[in-house]
């Protein structure tokens, strides 16, 4: 049951980032392409497209965090594998643990971050748009990838390229 609820959660996750950061992508692409070519029409550019594609360049890119996670290509510490051949798979939950709680943390500053901004009513120059939800990407982003670390810890062969761990 448990191994069948975490690969629910897990698909999900996967589906949703998966999804959001190509539709991200898509939209810079558009942005840029568009500016790009109205520029050599010699209509001068989409106004504010680029500052919007780079907010928008900026959340897709934490989307990134927990994918990376999710595909085991995260920075980890090494200096401890191979010690304890025997106690490998304690190691490598032990590790799961500590990094959920390490992105946690993260995840708490970046919705702390988020919050003050939005209290501040900080804005982009061009459109008067609000930045918390480009901020919002952070917590998100660090949450996500303490949840797929507690996931690994409870259901190991739930991540990819696991083989790369303790090899």
């Amino acid at each position: 049951m448990l191994k069948t609820m975490t690969k629910g959660i897990h698909s999900t996750l996967i589906r949703v980032e998966w999804t959001a950061a190509g539709f991200g992508l898509f939209f810079i692409t558009l942005a840029v392409i568009g500016d790009v070519v109205m520029r050599e029409a010699g209509t001068g550019g989409i106004q504010g497209a680029v500052s919007i594609a780079v907010l928008v360049m900026i959340m897709t890119g934490f989307l990134g965090v927990p994918l990376a996670f999710d595909d085991n290509r995260h920075l980890r510490i090494t200096v401890f594998d191979g010690l304890w051949p025997w106690g490998a798979e304690l190691l490598r939950r032990l590790s799961c643990l500590l990094s959920a709680g390490l992105l946690l943390c993260f995840a708490w500053y970046g919705g702390l971050f988020a919050l003050e901004s939005y209290e501040l009513g900080e804005q982009t120059v061009m459109f008067s748009l609000p930045l918390w939800p480009a901020f919002a990407v952070l917590p998100y982003a660090f949450l996500s990838a303490a949840v797929r670390m507690l996931l690994y810890l409870c259901v190991p062969d739930l991540q990819r390229n696991r083989e790369k761990d303790f090899a």
